[in-house]
């Protein structure tokens, strides 16, 4: 049986900040395209310091194996040298249920914003 992406990922850098834009809901492949953008970004940094903005204001959820896959990712990502993670949002649910569903979110500094320029704003501040 031949497998369809489901999900959008755009994944763009300023500067060290990798800002990651999420749409739709996301399958296995979805999120595998989307932890293999970030992380060969992440590689391209040469174990510099370096912020991941999230903009989950489009994002509409995803399947278990998504979310496995996410846990993954986020994992890989706590062996770098990661300062920060912004989430943009439209509700503190969505963070919550990512936070339930990814444990290893929870070592890394985070925090949710309704605005990206203010999750901009906070991301800058701490690579400073």
């Amino acid at each position: 049986m031949i497998q369809n992406q489901h999900g959008c990922v755009h994944i763009e850098c300023q500067g060290n900040i990798i800002i990651a834009t999420l749409t739709g809901a996301f399958n296995d492949l979805g999120a595998n395209t989307y932890a293999q953008g970030v992380e060969k970004v992440v590689e391209s940094f040469h174990e510099n310091k370096y912020a991941i903005l999230v903009d989950n204001t489009k994002l509409e959820g995803g399947t278990p194996e998504a979310y496995q896959i996410v846990e993954q990712h986020n994992q890989w990502l706590n062996s770098t040298s990661l300062v920060a993670k912004a989430f943009v949002v439209r509700s503190e649910v969505t963070t919550n249920l990512i936070k339930s569903l990814s444990p290893s979110v929870n070592q890394q500094t985070t925090k949710s914003f309704n605005e990206k320029s203010e999750a901009m704003k906070w991301l800058q501040t701490l690579l400073k």
